[in-house]
């Protein structure tokens, strides 16, 4: 059975340990899923981008400007390729640029020389169609001169023909037109080669037309003896030669072109077939990923089902004892004799705790039995001795008081520091819509509420002068009136002007005047009634009889109670003179006397009027400042986690339990010295290991053991770059106040809770 509260945290903890790295785990598979989704769509855009290129490609052969857009988005493609694949992937890209580089420059080379080839064409063409038609004028000149010779010459005209005698005209026409006819063969096989599939079978065809060309040149050439017509012969002839020159070159261009083309269609295949199995590859990853983040959404659906049944279960077992222990814990405040039953189904801190609120109950009531026995016999002595004696035995009245009170104050403090401590685990260890995250939070409201009540104690235990400060008085008169008022049938009516002046005030004593100003208002009406609490500037002049000149803030709090005696006035600021002798109320004639001594302490004024059946109105005159008030930032923020090995020096065993559970949920490493003596042997010995302490918490106050200050003294004298830091219920003992003074980097006013903690720990370390 779960009786005690750290084992939950641990289940819970335990619990949250399981979640916590599935959680992380979902995360980063989460992640790598979205990565193999983005590299998917990748790949996709690659392909969209590869199919844009092909398609532009046959156009942008040729075209420079064309060509070099073309070649930019092929780096695209490849640079993109590398990144997010294999490299074979971009090389296969790469080898297509490169392909695509010959058949562009083939391309331009076959342009031109397909422009020389058209340029030679024109030329040829044009000196056959000269020859011919200069001939059909010859033969048409002979035909009405009737000169035409008749007899045309052989075959084979190399062993019949005269050398002085020309053919006849009607052959020289003829062998012009086998010129013509076999120019032609030539121009068919120019245009066809474009679309021929097999260039190199056309080159034969081409070799033969372009020998009977050169034939029929020759025949031509052997038939005239036309000086001219040799030399348009030698014409035709280099023409010719330039022709087949530039035509073997193009057959080799187009041959080269097929082949190109060939491999850019087996290079497209190797690419598709890449993108097809590198995407197929990414999709089943991606697939695999998805079927593991079910499978962990599973676990972890059914962890967090578990940790909030196991949550809600416990927490209302928490709630309830915790109520049961702010109820008990009212109840001792209402009344110290009061003591808290004891109960066996609550946590076992709980139990700790309720035996420790009734044993400093007890030794509340003893102390207190004691100090009215010494007050009694004080008040008799006191009224033995004359009237110039009065301060002073006002003052060790007050000093006697003091020191009970900073015990008292020191004890409920350690007290206060553990529970705390063990709430401020409980809220951080669950989420804030946690069912019972409200109630922690009004238990740790409660508890600060209560560390309050112990800066009232600590009053008495300052020494004689307060701390004081420039404050605005609205925010004390507001928080001490609401305080002393919660729960109580009288309201609270408080009218205080923008322009108030800021005071120059201890906080926290003047926060106990306005306390006990207020709770005397509240016990004059038991019948329900209103306060009124007014604040107005004020400026006394040199005429004033009650206050030097300057200027002051007013503060007056009016009852409509029963009023005060006149005879009575006169002394009620006497120390142990009470008119609370009604009912279940019995003053201990401190509360005015002790508000006298502060207003006096600050250089102010209190005076009171009151009438019988009117009620009562207390005016106080504290000194205004000059200067502007600063507003104290308190801690905020979430905790602050950090690292490295702490010492905890404190007598109280609670405070060091708390303290080793509580500083590791935040990363430090713990150990802990019930006093001055056992700190000093473990700080030597982490020393000597090499592995010092980043930090020391020391408890100012050991009974029977060396506090805090003699030990920072002996350790700072052998080890001076020591981190402490100085921790107390006695929030104006002057080490607290002022620690640097004492070799401390900071002071840690108890109670504390973890976040504060969490704070100072990560500006010191």
């Amino acid at each position: 059975m779960l009786t005690s509260l750290r084992t939950k945290l641990r289940l819970m903890l335990f619990l949250l340990a399981l979640i916590i790295p599935l959680m992380l785990l979902n995360y980063y598979m989460n992640q790598a899923a979205g990565k193999l989704d983005q590299t998917h769509g990748t790949i996709a855009n690659i392909n969209e981008q590869l199919i844009d290129n092909i398609a532009g490609e046959l156009s942008a052969i040729g075209n420079p400007v064309k060509f070099d857009l073309l070649e930019k988005s092929y780096q695209t493609l490849y640079g993109s390729c590398t990144q997010c694949h294999r490299a074979d992937s971009g090389a296969i890209i790469k080898q297509r640029s490169k392909l695509l580089q010959k058949l562009h420059q083939n391309q331009v080379v076959g342009v031109s020389l397909r422009q020389t080839l058209n340029e030679n064409l024109d030329q040829l063409t044009g000196s056959v169609r000269y020859i011919h038609e200069h001939h059909i004028a010859s033969l048409k000149n002979f035909l009405s001169r009737k000169q035409i010779k008749e007899d045309a010459y052989p075959e084979d005209i190399t062993t019949e023909k005269h050398a002085t005698t020309s053919a006849p005209e009607l052959d020289i026409i003829q062998e012009t037109v086998r010129i013509q006819n076999t120019l032609t063969d030539i121009m068919r096989n120019f245009y066809i080669l474009k679309d021929s599939q097999k260039p190199h079978a056309l080159q034969n065809d081409f070799s033969h037309n372009i020998a009977m060309f050169y034939k029929a040149i020759n025949t031509f050439e052997a038939y005239s003896l036309d000086a001219q017509d040799g030399l348009l012969a030698e014409e035709l002839l280099d023409f010719g030669r330039k022709f087949e020159n530039a035509f073997s070159r193009l057959v080799q261009s187009e041959e080269l072109k097929r082949k190109l083309i060939f491999q850019l269609q087996s290079n497209q295949q190797t690419i598709t077939h890449t993108i097809s199995k590198i995407s197929g590859t990414v999709q089943n990853k991606r697939d695999r990923l998805k079927k593991y983040l079910h499978v962990i959404a599973y676990i972890s659906f059914f962890l967090i089902t578990l940790l909030i049944i196991f949550i809600i279960r416990q927490g209302k077992l928490i709630i309830k004892a915790i109520n049961h222990f702010v109820t008990e814990t009212d109840k001792i405040k209402k009344d110290y004799k009061y003591r808290i039953q004891d109960t066996t189904d609550v946590e076992d801190e709980f139990i700790i705790l309720s035996k420790a609120l009734n044993s400093m109950a007890q030794n509340l009531d003893e102390r207190i039995v004691k100090l009215n026995d010494e007050v009694e016999l004080r008040t008799l002595a006191e009224q033995k001795r004359a009237e110039t004696e009065i301060n002073l035995q006002r003052a060790e009245q007050r000093s006697a008081i003091g020191t009970l009170a900073g015990g008292i104050a020191h004890d409920f403090n350690n007290l206060l520091t553990a529970i705390l401590g063990n709430i401020n685990m409980a809220i951080y260890s669950l989420p804030p819509d946690h069912d019972i995250y409200d109630n922690l939070v009004d238990a740790e409201k409660a508890t600060k509420r209560a560390h309050k009540l112990t800066n009232q104690l600590l009053t008495f235990s300052k020494g004689g002068g307060p701390l004081k400060e420039t404050a605005p008085i609205d925010e004390v008169i507001r928080e001490s009136a609401f305080f002393i008022l919660h729960g109580s049938n009288v309201n609270c009516k408080i009218d205080i002007p923008d322009d108030l002046w800021p005071a120059t005030i201890d906080k926290g004593q003047i926060g106990q005047v306005i306390q006990n100003l207020t709770l005397n208002a509240d016990q004059a009406m038991p019948d329900g009634g209103t306060i009124s609490i007014r604040c107005k500037n004020y400026t006394a002049d040199a005429d004033s009889l009650i206050l030097n000149p300057g200027k002051y803030v007013q503060v007056s709090i009016q009852d409509r109670g029963e009023g005060i005696k006149k005879q009575d006035l006169a002394k009620i600021f006497d120390p142990y003179f009470s008119t609370k002798e009604k009912g279940n109320i019995k003053g201990s004639g401190l509360g005015l006397a002790i508000v006298d001594s502060i207003i006096s302490r600050h250089n102010g004024h209190i005076s009171v009027k009151s009438e019988i059946g009117e009620g009562t109105v207390f005016t106080i005159f504290l000194p205004a400042s000059a200067e502007i008030a600063v507003q104290q930032k308190e801690t905020n923020g979430d905790i602050i986690f950090g690292e490295g090995t702490i010492l905890v020096m404190d007598d109280e065993s609670m405070i060091l339990e708390m303290m080793q559970y509580s500083l590791p949920s935040i990363g430090y490493t713990v150990e802990t010295a019930d006093s001055g003596e056992q700190a000093l042997a473990m700080y030597e010995k982490a020393a000597q290991r090499n592995t010092p302490f980043a930090l020391v918490i020391m408890d100012l106050t050991i009974p029977g053991g060396m506090g805090g200050e003699e030990t920072a003294k002996k350790l700072l004298a052998k080890y001076p770059d020591a981190i402490l830091l100085v921790s107390s219920g006695y929030s104006e003992d002057p080490i607290m106040t002022n620690p640097e003074n004492y070799g401390f980097k900071g002071a840690l006013e108890k109670p504390y809770d973890l976040r504060k903690l969490s704070h100072l720990l990560h500006e010191l370390i």
